[in-house]
Protein backbone atom coordinates (compact mmCIF):
# COMPACT_ATOMS: atom_id res chain seq x y z
CA UNK A 1 0.00 0.00 0.00
CA UNK A 2 1.48 3.40 -0.95
CA UNK A 3 1.01 5.90 1.73
CA UNK A 4 -0.20 9.51 -0.10
CA UNK A 5 1.53 12.85 1.80
CA UNK A 6 0.33 15.74 2.21
CA UNK A 7 3.12 18.53 1.70
CA UNK A 8 3.05 22.15 3.22
CA UNK A 9 4.55 25.03 1.66
CA UNK A 10 5.31 27.48 3.97
CA UNK A 11 6.52 31.22 3.74
CA UNK A 12 7.86 33.77 6.73
CA UNK A 13 7.79 37.14 5.66
CA UNK A 14 9.79 38.33 8.78
CA UNK A 15 9.69 42.09 9.17
CA UNK A 16 8.94 42.85 5.60
CA UNK A 17 5.87 44.76 4.27
CA UNK A 18 3.82 47.85 4.30
CA UNK A 19 -0.18 47.49 4.19
CA UNK A 20 0.07 47.90 0.41
CA UNK A 21 2.33 45.05 0.16
CA UNK A 22 0.62 42.64 1.99
CA UNK A 23 -2.71 43.81 0.32
CA UNK A 24 -0.98 42.83 -3.68
CA UNK A 25 0.93 39.60 -1.85
CA UNK A 26 -2.24 38.29 -0.89
CA UNK A 27 -4.34 39.36 -3.64
CA UNK A 28 -2.24 39.34 -6.79
CA UNK A 29 -0.20 36.42 -5.66
CA UNK A 30 -1.61 33.80 -3.02
CA UNK A 31 -4.84 34.20 -4.05
CA UNK A 32 -4.65 33.35 -7.66
CA UNK A 33 -2.11 30.41 -6.82
CA UNK A 34 -3.75 27.03 -8.23
CA UNK A 35 -2.94 23.84 -6.08
CA UNK A 36 -5.01 20.67 -4.67
CA UNK A 37 -6.01 21.16 -1.30
CA UNK A 38 -6.27 17.38 -0.66
CA UNK A 39 -2.47 17.52 -1.52
CA UNK A 40 -0.38 20.85 -0.17
CA UNK A 41 -0.94 22.65 2.31
CA UNK A 42 -0.22 26.45 2.04
CA UNK A 43 0.68 28.69 5.33
CA UNK A 44 2.18 31.80 5.42
CA UNK A 45 3.48 33.76 8.66
CA UNK A 46 3.72 37.59 8.60
CA UNK A 47 4.37 39.69 11.26
CA UNK A 48 2.05 40.36 13.98
CA UNK A 49 0.59 43.67 12.63
CA UNK A 50 -0.36 42.14 9.36
CA UNK A 51 -1.60 39.05 10.54
CA UNK A 52 -5.58 40.01 10.66
CA UNK A 53 -5.15 41.66 7.34
CA UNK A 54 -3.81 38.65 5.65
CA UNK A 55 -6.31 36.71 7.51
CA UNK A 56 -8.80 39.06 5.92
CA UNK A 57 -7.68 38.89 2.66
CA UNK A 58 -6.46 35.21 2.08
CA UNK A 59 -8.30 32.45 0.09
CA UNK A 60 -9.86 30.00 2.71
CA UNK A 61 -7.51 27.37 1.55
CA UNK A 62 -4.74 29.56 2.75
CA UNK A 63 -3.70 29.61 6.59
CA UNK A 64 -2.16 32.21 8.39
CA UNK A 65 0.54 31.26 11.29
CA UNK A 66 2.13 33.31 13.97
Amino acid sequence: MVESRKYIIGGNWKSNGSVDFVRQLCTDTLNTMKFDPAKVEVVVAPVFIHIASAKAMLNDNISVAA
